[in-house]
């Protein structure tokens, strides 16, 4: 079908599928990008490049990936959670400010039972808490000639204001949406330990560069679209948290 036609979008679906159920990662990996070359605007298949990045462990890839896909259906929330939940697995400040960033738009979109980008927006709020933390407690303790001014303190300000708006706003949409569940015990248990360690956390301030030498892993190309992971905590071990 392909000699005949080497543009049948059908036949070339086909022939990922089948070097998928083979196994061979990289072969579909190979005929996917050819086949985005020629459909540019195939919003499914740049979802499927994204799952084989991502089961290939490639997630810098699947990010670019999945920004095309936010681009391609800005309006569904899930395209927002998933473009998040790279961000945050990759790590470091710009890139978890900006899952915070999708996270919240996410629930714009779906403020009911959206339970992945509730749960999301706690986690990037509460690592950002403990990162800004650890920074500003750098920034006190060295004695370097960089003084701050008055709009650097203004703006850390604001964004303190708003990340600690999100991360009261996303525990009581957890709260909430657990309350008549069978887990409600288990997300209280979460959402107190979160909140007594909130800003404290240096596990995880270390995890996305707030007291070491790290860079963020932030690729974006554009910036993230159009708007704007995982959940087990223990009482006695708060480093599990990040």
């Amino acid at each position: 079908m392909l000699e005949t036609n080497a543009a049948n979008m059908l036949a070339m679906k086909r022939k990922v599928c089948v070097y998928k159920a083979q196994g061979k990662m990289k072969s579909a990996i190979r005929e996917l990008t050819t086949l985005l070359q020629t459909f540019q605007t195939d919003v499914e298949s740049w979802k499927e490049l994204v799952t084989l990045y991502m089961a290939s462990g490639d997630m810098k890839k699947a990010l670019y990936c999945q920004e095309e896909v936010v681009l391609g259906d800005p309006h569904n929330y899930q395209n927002h959670n998933r473009y998040a939940d790279l961000l945050y697995t990759l790590g470091g400040e710009a890139n978890v400010r900006c899952s915070r960033r999708h996270f919240a738009y996410s629930l714009e979109l779906s403020p009911e039972n959206n339970l992945r980008a509730t749960y999301g927006l706690a986690l990037s709020c509460y690592s950002l808490s403990s990162l800004m933390a650890s920074k500003q407690s750098n920034s006190s303790g060295s004695r370097g000639k960089t003084k701050k001014t008055k709009k650097d303190d203004t703006v850390g300000d604001d964004e303190d204001e708003l990340n600690n708006k999100l991360f009261d706003k996303s525990l009581e949409l957890l709260r909430s949406n657990y309350a008549d569940s069978i887990l409600s015990k288990q997300i209280e248990k979460v959402a107190s330990t979160m909140k007594t360690t909130y800003g404290q956390n240096e596990k995880s301030a270390k995890r996305h560069g707030g007291s070491s030498s790290g860079k963020s892993g932030n690729s974006n190309k554009k910036n993230g679209g159009g708007g704007g992971s995982k959940a087990d905590a223990k009482e006695t071990d708060v480093g599990d948290i990040d």
